[in-house]
């Protein structure tokens, strides 16, 4: 234990050197991550030090999450888990955690008078609002899309007075660059289902069956019964392709964004995929759910 806790804090301090080269920011930056349990590495830090100089320089940033609907939740081995066995109107179990993360890194700037021009956008998955979403949990389009509504509303109530944040649906931050996003995550499917078949041991491969390894019981919940192997693995390359599609999104729309992750931390590969090599994409450290 004592020497891997040795090799924790050497990890730790190299990671924050990288993040120090912004004097005014940095170091405090770095302990803030620390502290609030994303996951982190020396490439990962490598994109947030260059972050951080766009903010330092005084241009517009952007912390972007991407939030669920509010699908009912159960207790399940110690935590809350989605049953998709019905859809509230209120802040969701994703929502919730990335509300907690926006609000206190607005705090902290304001502690450290940081002084960034730095907006805040917590989107709804409204893409989710599909058939078979519709038919999972008894509600209609309409219904289904008035709940994400109000679940946006009182996101936006929840986070702290002169915050800069908006949370609109993630389809509507722009339509158009939503339906060209569509082609990159097909061709990503494509490429990575060949991948898949043919180099098991590769990059994309392993991405693919930790998510298998990780998410066989919510793509069971979701689908409300027990799935085949294959079933499990084809979900589990559509899902990512999704997310691929979601980074190179965000990625395009957005100011200099930095993406912070609060669903399930297995699902990062794909959006830094989408996003690429200039985007910072760090998850929370979470059971999966």
């Amino acid at each position: 234990m004592a020497d891997n806790s040795r090799e924790v804090r050497k990890s730790m301090v190299s990671w924050l050197r990288i993040l120090q080269s912004d004097k005014a920011a940095g170091l405090d930056f770095g302990l803030y991550l620390l502290e609030r349990t994303f996951i982190l590495s020396k490439e990962t830090l490598e994109t947030v030090a260059h972050w951080l100089e766009v903010a330092a320089s005084g241009e517009q940033v952007t912390v972007a999450s991407v939030v669920c609907p509010d699908y009912a939740t159960r207790e399940e081995e110690g935590h809350r888990v989605y049953d998709f066995s019905q859809l509230g109107g209120k802040v969701g179990l994703v929502a919730s955690a990335a509300l907690r993360e926006h609000g206190q890194l607005f705090r902290e700037g304001q502690k450290r008078a940081w002084g960034w021009n730095l907006h805040h956008v917590l989107a709804m998955a409204d893409q989710e609002a599909n058939a078979a979403n519709c038919a999972r949990v008894k509600l209609d389009l309409e219904a289904f899309v008035a709940r994400m509504r109000n679940s946006q509303a009182r996101l936006l109530k929840g986070l702290p007075t002169g915050m800069n944040a908006i949370a609109p649906f993630l389809t509507e931050i722009n339509g158009a660059e939503w339906e060209k996003a569509a082609g990159l995550g097909e061709e990503w499917l494509r490429t990575a289902s060949d991948e898949y078949a043919s180099v098991p041991n590769g990059d994309t491969a392993r991405a693919v069956k930790t998510v298998i390894q990780h998410r066989v019981s919510f793509y069971e919940r979701w689908a409300g019964r027990r799935l085949t192997t294959d079933e499990v693995r084809s979900m589990a390359l559509t899902q990512a392709a999704e997310y691929v599609r979601v980074g190179a999104y965000l990625a395009k729309v957005l100011t200099n964004p930095f993406i912070f992750g609060a669903d399930a931390p297995c699902m990062a590969p794909f959006v830094r995929a989408g996003a690429g090599p200039t985007v910072p994409v760090l998850y929370l450290e979470r059971a999966d759910y």
